[in-house]
């Protein structure tokens, strides 16, 4: 009687790491692994979109999604996190203009309020 069998040590990696249910590539070796994950990448992209869309608040959302974009990128490149990346500078250089303008407008308007009043501010007006 003749054993016919093929012992563990002839099957090649490809094939055991076939049957465990990984991929591989025609050279045999294993292609890449799971994709790195996009949760971060997913929540930075809304973010920024809120940040482009809610006034004000949308500095800080802009600021969050360039935070949760930098950290999904360091994880693997992500193109939604590229996308939120984008939108929340955006968001956050908008917003910050719109609100360093309000400042310049409520500044110039009570440094005028003092002025017609009578009383002097000793850095912002000269004497």
């Amino acid at each position: 009687m003749t054993y016919t069998s093929t012992p563990f040590y002839d099957t090649t990696a490809a094939e055991r790491q076939a049957a465990a249910g990984q991929a591989v590539g025609p050279d045999g070796q294993p292609t890449g692994g799971p994709p790195p994950p996009q949760g971060l990448g997913i929540a930075s992209l809304v973010v920024g979109i809120l940040s482009i869309l809610i006034p004000y608040i949308g500095l800080i959302l802009g600021v969050i999604a360039i935070v949760l974009a930098r950290r999904q990128r360091r994880m693997g490149h992500s193109r939604m996190a590229t996308a939120g990346l984008i939108l929340g500078i955006i968001g956050t250089v908008v917003y910050g203009l719109c609100t360093l303008a309000v400042l310049v407008a409520v500044l110039t308007y009570v440094a005028d309020f003092l002025w017609i009043r009578g009383l002097r501010l000793i850095a912002v007006l000269p004497s």
